[in-house]
């Protein structure tokens, strides 16, 4: 007699379930826990998107930082050789002061540097100048300033001079008989005798020798292919 038995499945294995877990608790896992790696993407994409207008803005002031430094650099490097260009021709130094007759010669070099211009002479900066002085004299040769300069050529093409002199004696003295040096001077325009006139070789009078008050100027112009050296060689004081 067969004896038949109903086949029932086998207990499972704790070994197999541990290795393959059930369909169903995966399924549960999965739809209880969202997936790490959509996730992970999302938050470097919020974080890149934060992170770029602050490096933006960091290269900016970075930029700007640069170029304020750069600027300052230049004005520095600009400014260096005009200084050192103006120390060095001034005549006065700053331990010793400015020597006898520097200001008066400075004037002269920069107005007998101006062409075809009359001359602006400013008597405040030549009346601070005192030259040197004996005891008990009133005035000296100093106290007489004489510039001259090109101006304005004749038709025929012969160049003119413009001359001024001044009576800049501080002491407020009058300063009569101006003789100057002045070689064989000679103009092709008739000069005024009574204001300059060459008595004789490297001798020219001044206002026909008559005073000239402080603060006084005389002036005139000659033509000549070339101008003269004047300077002054006597004067009288009053």
């Amino acid at each position: 007699m067969d004896v038949l038995f109903a086949q029932s499945d086998p207990p499972p294995s704790p070994l197999s379930s541990s290795i393959y877990p059930s369909s169903s608790s995966s399924a549960s896992s999965s739809s209880s826990s969202p997936p790490s790696v959509s996730g992970r993407s999302t938050g470097f994409a919020a974080s890149s998107i934060v992170s770029v207008p602050q490096r933006f803005l960091a290269t900016i002031h970075s930029l700007r930082v640069r170029y304020f430094l750069f600027a300052a650099v230049a004005v520095v490097m600009l400014l260096l050789p005009l200084l050192s260009l103006v120390s060095g021709n001034s005549p006065c130094s700053s331990s010793g002061g400015c020597p006898a007759g520097a200001i008066s010669n400075a004037n002269r070099a920069l107005l007998s540097g101006l062409p075809h211009r009359k001359f602006l002479i400013r008597r405040s900066l030549l009346a601070k100048e005192e030259p040197n002085r004996m005891w008990g004299e009133k005035c000296t040769t100093a106290d007489i300033v004489i510039n001259q300069g090109p101006t304005s050529p004749l038709p025929n093409g012969t160049p003119t001079y413009t001359v001024e002199i001044m009576n800049v004696c501080v002491t407020g003295c009058d300063i009569s008989r101006i003789h100057i040096t002045c070689g064989w001077f000679s103009s092709a325009r008739l000069v005024n005798p009574k204001v300059f006139k060459r008595v004789r070789y490297n001798d020219c009078l001044v206002n026909n020798g008559k005073p000239l008050p402080n603060g006084g100027t005389l002036s005139f112009e000659y033509a000549n292919t070339y101008s003269y050296p004047l300077t002054v060689s006597s004067v009288v004081c009053r």
